[in-house]
């Protein structure tokens, strides 16, 4: 039935994965290994506690320039999972969503980025009645080609997104 299994030992078949959120279970992570490294991003190393504080600082500073009426806008890829969606839309009027290779695997390989998981953020903000505007970098050989653009506009097209800024 699985032959494979013959090779882990006492391991268990199946895992059982816990019923919330991918933030909950930083955070949990985070609260035992608060200097630990969380992530390293081409050099860029944050602990669990500096990233936790971003993301909370993030949404506290949104929120205060609702409460004075100052128009919020998110510069983002979009291809990272986004925790506490919800909140984050009510407080940001306009996400400037970076669209880059929107072949997946091409994306995955060049950028690290997961097409797939752009297109539920993009879904979750709509859901949440939010403003996108897609940016598109014009990178010769990468982002300025007819296959790549194609797909793109197609996309966009399917989810009702009518404006594109090019970024040349």
């Amino acid at each position: 039935k699985a032959p494979w299994r013959k090779f882990y030992g006492e391991e268990k078949e199946h895992l059982e994965y816990p019923n919330f959120s991918a933030y909950k279970l930083i955070e949990y992570t985070a609260s035992k290994h608060l200097n630990n490294i969380s992530y390293n991003y081409y050099g860029n190393k944050k602990t669990y506690h500096e990233f936790l504080m971003q993301i909370d600082f993030a949404i506290e500073l949104l929120k205060k320039c609702k409460e004075h009426n100052i128009h919020t806008a998110v510069e983002t890829t979009m291809a990272l999972p986004v925790a506490r969606m919800k909140e984050l839309c009510e407080v940001v009027d306009l996400f400037l969503v970076d669209f880059k290779i929107f072949d997946d695997s091409k994306s995955k390989e060049i950028l690290h980025l997961n097409i797939e998981k752009l297109k539920e953020n993009v879904a979750l903000i709509q859901q949440y009645h939010g403003r996108i505007i897609p940016r598109i970098p014009l990178i010769p050989t990468y982002t300025a080609t007819i296959e790549n653009m194609t797909l793109i506009m197609d996309y966009l097209k399917s989810v009702h997104l009518k404006e594109v800024h090019l970024l040349p």
